[in-house]
């Protein structure tokens, strides 16, 4: 039959392409062309790699010789997996933490997000650069060696409250951050990359710090703290001291939970491990910390898990007698969901290759 006989719905896309191609004898070539065939009866959108050959007949083009392979299931697997990785880059570019991954041994960034831009303080324009020649000034600091054995080996780094001096405005100055380096795997299970997430707690730190270094102005340190902070006294653990950031996260008004024992003014945080955890620190004085602990609260009448890192700090008095607990706090929340959904998006975008990987090698 004539081509547009057999492929009706094909015409009006490929009739100027046959049409050129035996007045001029120019052969036509496409890679992944989109054509909506009728297939079996119902439309489908296909892809095609084609190479379209004039058959001469002396000087006069007489008809032309169509070789075509079909590639629409490669071409939906890639165009799915740059909309995943276009969501992953939305995602890692507007969390509310620092996140960088760099490729390759030499650690070439391929990605930094706003955040960790702003704590490098080295301007926008670090795509592409290497980690080193972004941030010489950690050579001394261990950081590049952390690096290296996270990419060599595979396994996972992980830093608490540590101590990161940085060039900023010119200025070498230290900070404090939670960080983690996570290796980056290649469906064969090499490594080719690593992930490095972080939270800047330099202010939980120098608040810590601080409370070491001034017993005498403890309660206006604690009131004008720019981290969540409060007393607890006795082995009732009653609550002395809250600063307005504490209060906001136990979400209750400050006249209903001040001067009472913690867990008779938040029922809400009974059974949840912090009972026994208060004790301990109260009994033997050793500081305990957590990062990212759920905690249930009933905040503003409204069950919520609220994500924090915080601090259990012995309470002395001069002579070195216990007399209570400090609690230091920092609400973590939008940082530990945000990284969860990249989480959860990666996951799925690494299976999603593997399966495309799996079909195209077949």
């Amino acid at each position: 039959k004539p081509l547009f006989e057999a492929l009706p719905e094909v015409k009006e896309e490929l009739n100027p392409i046959t049409e050129n191609l035996l007045k001029t004898g120019e052969p036509f070539y496409a890679m992944e062309y989109q054509l909506v065939l009728n297939r079996n009866g119902r439309e489908e959108v296909c892809y095609f790699n084609a190479n379209w050959e004039p058959i001469w007949e002396g000087e006069k083009v007489d008809g032309f010789m169509a070789v075509v392979n079909e590639v629409t299931e490669q071409v939906v697997a890639n165009k799915t997996l740059r909309q995943k990785e276009q969501q992953v880059r939305s995602l890692v570019e507007s969390a509310p933490f620092p996140i960088g991954v760099y490729e390759g041994k030499e650690m070439r960034i391929v990605l930094a997000n706003q955040s960790i831009m702003d704590v490098w303080g080295k301007g926008n324009d670090v795509v592409g650069k290497l980690y080193e020649e972004v941030l010489p000034e950690l050579g001394n600091q261990q950081i590049f060696d952390q690096l290296d054995q996270v990419y060599t080996t595979g396994v996972p780094f992980h830093a608490l409250h540590q101590r990161v001096d940085l060039v900023v405005n010119n200025k070498l100055q230290p900070y404090y951050f939670n960080y983690s380096f996570t290796p980056l795997f290649r469906t064969n299970g090499e490594v080719y990359g690593v992930m490095n997430t972080a939270a800047n707690v330099t202010d939980l730190v120098t608040a810590m710090q601080k409370l070491e270094q001034s017993e005498q102005n403890l309660r206006n340190i604690v009131l004008q703290a720019p981290v969540a902070m409060c007393i607890l006294t006795g082995p009732t653990h009653v609550i002395e001291v809250a600063n307005p950031l504490m209060v906001e996260i136990w979400g209750k008004p400050t006249q209903e939970v001040m001067n009472k024992p913690v867990f008779e003014a938040l029922p809400d945080a009974r059974d949840q491990g912090l009972e026994e955890l208060l004790r301990q620190v109260y009994s033997t004085g050793e500081p305990f910390s957590s990062n990212e602990r759920p905690v249930i609260l009933l905040r503003n009448e409204k069950k919520e898990t609220v994500y924090q890192n915080f601090v259990y700090q012995p309470f002395k008095n001069s002579s070195g007698d216990i007399l209570g607990v400090i609690a230091i706090s920092l609400d973590v929340t939008q940082q530990v969901l945000a990284r969860m959904k990249i989480e959860e998006v990666v996951v799925e975008r690494s299976a999603e290759l593997a399966v495309a990987n799996e079909r195209l090698e077949k």
